[in-house]
C-alpha cells in the first residue's frame, strides 16, 4: 500500500464530531440556512440534462467528456491534472465506455502509451474504488491473471492503481501508483 495521503482524510466520524462541538445556536443557524429543497435542486440540475458541449480539447461520447493528455505523469499528478481541468480520471462504467476509450486509443496512433484509470486499492487491497470518490468500482476489464497485485516490470513493487495497457490490447492491468510510475491521463467530465 502506498504512504500517500489520500484526498479523503476526514471520516464522518471527524465531521460529526465537529459539528457536535460547536455552541448549539451555530449548529441550529446551519440546518435552518440549507434547506432539503437546495439539495434536491442542485440534484434536478446536475442529472436532468445531457452534456450539450465539452470543455475545448475534450471529445463527446454519450453523457461524457474525455480529455486525453499527451504526457506522461504519476497516478497522482494524472489525478491534479484532471482536477484542473474540473473533471476526474475516467470512470468506466459499462463496456460500451470502455470498448470507446479502446478504440480511441487504437486510432490516436500513439505507440505504447498506458493510460490511468481512475480506480485504486490503495485502501482495502482488492477493493477497487474510484480515486477521487471512494465509490466501489463494478466494471472491469481486467487481462488474465489481473489484478495481480504486483508491478509489471518490477515484482518488488506494489500496485494499487489500475491502467490500460498497449500490450494487452488496452485491457487493464494493476500498476504501482509511486511517482516514479508514470503513464498519461484520461480526464472525464460524467453526467
Amino acid at each position: 500500500m502506498s504512504n500517500t495521503p489520500h484526498p479523503r482524510t476526514t471520516s464522518p466520524a471527524a465531521v460529526s464530531q465537529s459539528v457536535s462541538t460547536k455552541d448549539t445556536q451555530s449548529t441550529r443557524m446551519t440546518e435552518s440556512v440549507t434547506p432539503l429543497t437546495y439539495t434536491t435542486k442542485i440534484d434536478k440540475i446536475t442529472t436532468s440534462s445531457p452534456i450539450k458541449e465539452c470543455p475545448y480539447g475534450f471529445v463527446k461520447f454519450d453523457t461524457s467528456c474525455y480529455l486525453f493528455g499527451r504526457h506522461e505523469m504519476s497516478f497522482h499528478d494524472a489525478h491534479l491534472f484532471c482536477a484542473k481541468h474540473n473533471s476526474h480520471l475516467v470512470h468506466v462504467d459499462s463496456s460500451r465506455e470502455n470498448n470507446y476509450l479502446k478504440n480511441h486509443f487504437k486510432t490516436m496512433h500513439r505507440g505504447p502509451i498506458q493510460y490511468w484509470i481512475g480506480i485504486t486499492d490503495e485502501i482495502t487491497e482488492n477493493v477497487w474504488q474510484y480515486y477521487d470518490s471512494g465509490k466501489v468500482a463494478t466494471f472491469y476489464d481486467w487481462s488474465p491473471g489481473e489484478p495481480d497485485g504486483t508491478q509489471a516490470f518490477d515484482g518488488n513493487a506494489v500496485a494499487d492503481c489500475a491502467v490500460f495497457d498497449p500490450y494487452l490490447d488496452f485491457q487493464w492491468r494493476d500498476e504501482d501508483c509511486s511517482p516514479y510510475q508514470v503513464s498519461e491521463p484520461v480526464c472525464e467530465i460524467s453526467q
